[in-house]
């Protein structure tokens, strides 16, 4: 069993291996299932990895406990990719008046991103 104490110590290598998967993993690291999964591969690593719990500070631990928990994670039925985000945020931004989309490029982080990735 691992402990609370342990799985916050994993906190900054997992959010780096998060950043680095991007979207193949991101489905698997919403706020609706990320302390159950951060938990199972936590288990598996400190279970089956060298080092046990100490391992976890290497970004390659996390690789190969995502590669054997793939099957026991939970994925967040609400993820979008952002693709289809995308695609959903252009329909929005066809329809939408101009002063709508003022306040929302000023206030919406995800909706400023498409639209700065649009421009490119």
């Amino acid at each position: 069993m691992v402990s609370e104490d342990q799985l916050h110590e994993f906190e900054i290598t997992f959010n780096t291996f998060k950043a680095l998967m991007g979207d193949r993993f991101a489905a698997f690291c919403t706020d609706a299932v990320r302390e159950d999964n951060l938990t199972i591969m936590a288990e598996w690593g400190a279970s089956n990895l060298a080092g046990g719990v100490a391992g976890a500070k290497n970004i390659g631990w996390f690789e190969l406990a995502f590669v054997n928990c793939a099957t026991k994670l939970k994925r967040d039925p609400s993820w979008k990719s952002w693709a289809t985000r995308r695609a959903e945020l252009k329909r929005e931004d066809d329809s939408m008046p101009a002063a709508e989309f003022k306040q929302r490029y000023a206030t919406d982080p995800e909706f400023k991103r498409y639209i700065d990735e649009e421009k490119k």
